[in-house]
């Protein structure tokens, strides 16, 4: 994903979540994507709504869904955090 594209992303992502009637009226439009099923543990469900959504929303806005796009190194996420604790050397 482009950086103009994931601006576009993260602006409608933006707008869904300040308007939930939006949202809704989004989300139940989607018709080439297949709804995700319900799991049995909430984070499952959470991570299955949330591919969902970005896939729809990719979609909407023509750029390809590329799972790599959405995911974060647990490692990299660390560090970057670490870098602002003071004392670090």
């Amino acid at each position: 994903m482009t950086t103009s594209e994931r601006k576009r992303f993260d602006e409608l992502q933006r707008r869904l979540s300040e308007n939930p009637s939006s949202r809704m009226s989004f989300f139940a439009n989607v018709t080439r994507i297949e709804q995700p099923e319900l799991a049995n543990n909430p984070y499952d469900n959470w991570t299955r709504r949330a591919m969902f959504e970005n896939k729809a929303i990719c979609m909407y806005l023509g750029i390809e869904y590329n799972e790599n796009d959405f995911t974060t190194s647990g490692v990299a996420l660390a560090r970057s955090w670490a870098q602002s604790l003071p004392g670090k050397e």
